[in-house]
């Protein structure tokens, strides 16, 4: 019984990439080698159109600094955030607040009554009504 199979090459990524530059730039000639490297750079900087709706996304490098600051300022955030205290101020509110929804009544009927207004006026919009629409009929059947 033979395997038809072919056989499975892994490359490391690094060695991969580097293998692939180098047997491009040994290949294609200088003037090549310059047009390749302006597209890449042009493609790295200049923001992209859009393939659907309008407008503009921002350039690869454009997105790779927004991520850096990104992750730096989570960072930053996050040792803050454990360094003096505010975490635990942060657990004690969050507990208020759960106590509040789980045993205090009035807190509860209030969030129980607008989820059920949110969930009404989002069966209301599929169906196709429009806000106007939607708030004539919440002020003759329910007052508000």
């Amino acid at each position: 019984m033979s395997d038809d199979k072919a056989p499975s090459l892994h490359l490391d990524t690094e060695k991969f990439r580097d293998l692939l530059a180098t047997a491009v730039f040994q290949v294609l000639s200088e003037q090549s080698r310059d047009d390749l490297i302006k597209h890449a750079l042009k493609n790295l900087i200049e923001p992209k159109k859009r393939e659907y709706g309008y407008g503009t996304d921002p350039s690869h490098i454009q997105q790779i600094f927004d991520e850096a600051v990104r992750n730096l300022a989570t960072d930053v955030v996050k040792e803050k955030f454990e360094e003096d205290g505010t975490k635990n101020q942060v657990r004690e509110l969050m507990e208020e607040a759960f106590n509040k929804i789980f045993h205090d009544n009035e807190v509860r009927d209030k969030m129980t009554s607008s989820l059920a207004w949110a969930f009404r006026d989002s069966i209301n919009k599929l169906a196709g009504l429009s806000d106007e629409a939607i708030k004539k009929i919440r002020e003759e059947k329910y007052g508000g």
